[in-house]
């Protein structure tokens, strides 16, 4: 039952990420896009999906019993990546308030983006180098080496 909640709370993050991942590198390469109401709504409910499926997943995959004390680093990047994910939120426009720039929000976005993918590949390089089980050398093997 867990696995095919993994699975199941696996692709509903992906898929999101993909999703705003996606808007956002096309924003940055051809300009911001002026959304419809429908669209809109779609971005603004995936964002709620993608939240609550990331948290779900942490649950899920238990860092402190899987990864030991190891899970320190995992855990704050976990909490990095949830900051960034904030630039995608209405929260940024507030920031960038003051400037008015919608150029500025996009870089800032497609940064964030960017930096986010790069921590997602490293974190899960990370935990699987944590996690997986290795085999043990033989006697054979261990007598070569000696």
């Amino acid at each position: 039952m867990v696995s095919a909640l993994r699975f199941v709370f696996r692709v509903l993050h992906m898929s999101t990420v993909i999703l705003w991942g996606g808007q956002v590198i096309a924003d940055f390469f051809s300009g911001p896009i002026v959304y419809s109401h429908p669209t809109s709504l779609l971005f603004g409910v995936s964002g709620v999906v993608l939240i609550l499926s990331g948290l779900v997943n942490l649950i899920l995959l238990k860092p402190k019993a899987t990864m030991g004390s190891k899970h320190v680093l995992w855990s704050t990047l976990i909490k990095f990546k949830f900051l960034l994910s904030l630039a995608l939120t209405p929260l940024l426009d507030r920031i960038l308030f003051l400037v008015n720039k919608k150029e500025l929000k996009v870089m800032v976005q497609f940064g964030c983006v960017v930096v986010s993918i790069l921590i997602s590949c490293y974190m899960r390089y990370f935990r699987e180098e944590q996690t997986l089980v290795r085999p043990q050398p033989s006697a054979k093997e261990q007598d070569k080496t000696a």
